[in-house]
């Protein structure tokens, strides 16, 4: 997944650990090779922000920091561990701190909320032909209770919005139904789409129709 130089070592990220190769092994022997260190990640590779590396006499002093996702609802809680990696293969966490979330849950789930099937929807599609391109593990965290409320008013207030729309358009009592249907399912971005593709119906008003009503001799 991705690769850097380390004092006298090669660091290698996978989706589940950190790997450690001796440099002089990579440019003089092209078999396969054993790492000198394997670290486990100790959160999910899709939340990785940076990761910090000290050689010490005896091994490393490695720093995770889990962050990546932070300001939306795919990431999980933000957190940093410091793990001591022995040369004997030890490895025992120095030191570790949740981090601040900077944005609050409505900032977080705007995505979401708005249109959850529509969200999932997305999420899939983009996942299944993603290819080599699919977005890494994250340790996404459930829907808080409030987002979930909030998404069920507005679904509600999305068909409602499309019961009061379809009356003052031109469209037939089978495509009203069918588009508050919708509107109830989908939710805003349905209703967005109702609005756009149905004008309000014209009227005229009743003191011009007066004034255009035949006159009786």
């Amino acid at each position: 997944m991705g690769f850097g130089k380390a004092g006298d070592d090669v660091a290698l990220l996978s989706d589940r650990a950190l790997y450690f190769y001796d440099a002089r092994e990579l440019e003089s022997d092209d078999g396969v090779l054993t790492p000198r260190q394997r670290v486990p990640l100790p959160g999910r590779v899709g939340d990785l922000r940076r990761i910090d590396a000290m050689e010490l006499l005896d091994g490393w002093l490695v720093s995770f920091s889990f962050m990546q996702w932070v300001h939306n609802a795919e990431g999980g809680a933000p957190f940093q561990t410091i793990l001591r990696v022995g040369d004997d293969g030890t490895i025992a966490t120095v030191a570790h701190r949740d981090l601040l979330r900077e944005y609050n849950a409505a900032w977080r789930y705007q995505n979401w909320y708005p249109s959850p099937v529509l969200y999932t929807v997305q999420k899939w599609v983009k996942t299944a032909f993603a290819g080599d391109m699919a977005p890494r593990p994250m340790d996404t965290p459930p829907v808080p209770r409030s987002m979930q409320v909030l998404a069920g008013l507005l679904l509600l207030l999305s068909a409602i919005g499309a019961a009061w729309r379809t009356r003052r358009t031109d469209v037939s009592p089978a495509a009203r139904m069918a588009w508050i249907a919708t509107c109830a399912v989908l939710g805003v971005p349905a209703l967005m789409a109702l609005w756009l593709l149905y004008p309000k119906r014209e009227t005229v008003p009743e003191s011009v129709a007066d004034s255009l009503a035949p006159a009786i001799a």
